[in-house]
């Protein structure tokens, strides 16, 4: 029996604007047609025409996947289908809602956060969306008093990568299960702007190693990708 990932994109409509975005395009995309969800029925299909017994994690990403009519009938008709783990990558802010972070936790789904800096000058300043990083820290507070672990992953870009020791040291206080950081990509972002947000490859090895030492030192288990070796 083969065994496999299976990611699912329920929507590409989100409540950041990320210079960053990878999914810019097919946003402007689902703009033009009027619609930037994919119904229901059409994820139960994906998820039946799916064997759950080969699946060894089932991941919703977006857009935003919290702010999904249905995201919690779908999660449990998931699970109902027999899949488990189901992982979600969450840009924070509707779990700065109690409420919402105490639903999540009830349908037992591993979470990962979505963060870009360690203040609101340049958390917001890359998702264009004032307010977002302190919605973000709130569930991330609500989060971690309901004993849950969770993720983070940090797109690194011109803006924030001289920042990141600072933000490793700004997470060590949730003691998330691992710190992701990756390179940004150029896919679905314009190129003209592409050379306005990647890092000076050359001055990348500095920050990463620095960003080990600290990590090592607060005892945090962190991870760099799409950054090349060279």
């Amino acid at each position: 029996m083969k065994k496999y990932d299976l990611e699912i994109i329920i929507g590409f409509d989100c409540n950041n604007n990320c210079i960053f975005c990878s999914n810019q395009s097919l946003r402007e995309l689902c703009r033009k047609k009027g619609s930037f969800t994919i119904s229901s029925e059409q994820i139960k299909n994906i998820l039946e025409s799916n064997n759950s017994k080969e699946v060894v994690n089932l991941f919703f990403v977006g857009g935003e996947p919290t702010i999904l009519k249905d995201f919690f009938k779908i999660i449990r008709f998931a699970k109902k289908r027999g899949y488990f783990p189901i992982s979600i990558q969450t840009n924070g802010r509707m779990f700065s809602s109690l409420d919402f972070c105490k639903k999540v936790c009830r349908e037992g789904i591993d979470v990962g956060f979505s963060i870009h800096g360690n203040s609101s000058f340049l958390h917001d300043r890359l998702t264009r969306s004032p307010g977002s990083f302190v919605q973000l820290r709130n569930g991330m507070d609500n989060f971690r008093s309901l004993g849950q672990i969770f993720r983070t992953n940090t797109t690194l870009n011109k803006i924030n990568y001289k920042r990141i020791p600072q933000i490793i040291t700004f997470l060590s206080r949730y003691n998330p299960s691992l710190m992701l950081f990756s390179l940004v990509s150029p896919v679905g972002i314009p190129k003209e702007n592409f050379k306005d947000i990647l890092p000076p490859l050359n001055n990348l090895k500095p920050i990463i190693r620095k960003s080990i030492l600290i990590a090592e030192q607060l005892n945090q288990n962190i991870k760099f990708i799409e950054v090349p070796l060279c």
